[in-house]
C-alpha cells in the first residue's frame, strides 16, 4: 500500500483506505504476506494504519525460522474465535517457486486472535505469531480481519475441510465465513 512516496509509488492508498474506514459502518478483509512488514516500514502514515485499522504489531519479516522452518504450515482457527464458524485448519502454502515468509504479527487493544499456526505435527499451543485477527472498532462500527498470507495461498488439508464437502476448498469456506461475519450471505 502506497503513501505518496514520490521516490518509489506516488499513490495515497493509506490515506485513501484511512479515509474509507473513518467514514464507519466499513468491514474490510486484508491478506498478504508482507503486508503487515510493508505498512510498518511505510512511514509514520503506513505504522498507524497498522495499528490503527489491523490491529497488530508487526513483530518479524518471516515467521519462517520461528515455526520450525515450515514453508507451508497448518493454521488452526481457535474455537472461540468471532470469524471462522465453518473451517478448524487450512494450510498457509508457502512453497514453490519463491517461498511465501509470512509476517510475524501480534494483536493489540482489542484486536482477537482467530488463529494460530501450528508446530510440524499439528500441535497447537507453541507459538506466540497470531494467523488471523479480528478487530472491531466500536467508534466507526468497522469489522477488519487480516491474515498474514494472501488468500490465494490458502490451501485445503489433505482430507478436505471438515464438515463441508470434499470438493469445498478451504480458501471458500475461509471467504464465506468472512463474508457471513460481515453479514453478507453469500451465493451458493
Amino acid at each position: 500500500l502506497s503513501n505518496g512516496d514520490f521516490d518509489t509509488d506516488p499513490g495515497q492508498d493509506i490515506a485513501v483506505l484511512s479515509t474509507w474506514l473513518e467514514s464507519g459502518d466499513k468491514n474490510a478483509f486484508f491478506t498478504g504476506d508482507d503486508l503487515a512488514y510493508d505498512l510498518n516500514t511505510n512511514g509514520a502514515g503506513g505504522a498507524a494504519f497498522l495499528s490503527t485499522w489491523l490491529g497488530v504489531q508487526h513483530e518479524t519479516k518471516s515467521i519462517q525460522s520461528f515455526i520450525g522452518n515450515q514453508t507451508s504450515p497448518t493454521v488452526r482457527a481457535f474455537d472461540s474465535n468471532p470469524v471462522w464458524g465453518s473451517i478448524s485448519e487450512l494450510i498457509a502454502y508457502g512453497g514453490c517457486n519463491v517461498i511465501n515468509e509470512f509476517d510475524g504479527v501480534s494483536p493489540i487493544g482489542v484486536t482477537e486472535s482467530c488463529a494460530e499456526f501450528t508446530d510440524p505435527n499439528g500441535k497447537g499451543g507453541v507459538y506466540d505469531f497470531s494467523a488471523g485477527t479480528y478487530r472491531y472498532v466500536e467508534a466507526s462500527n468497522n469489522q477488519i480481519f487480516y491474515t498474514p498470507y494472501d488468500l490465494m495461498y490458502v490451501y485445503t488439508p489433505s482430507g478436505g475441510v471438515p464438515g463441508t464437502d470434499p470438493v469445498v476448498s478451504a480458501r471458500s469456506v475461509v471467504l464465506r465465513d468472512v463474508l457471513l461475519t460481515f453479514s453478507i450471505v453469500p451465493g451458493p
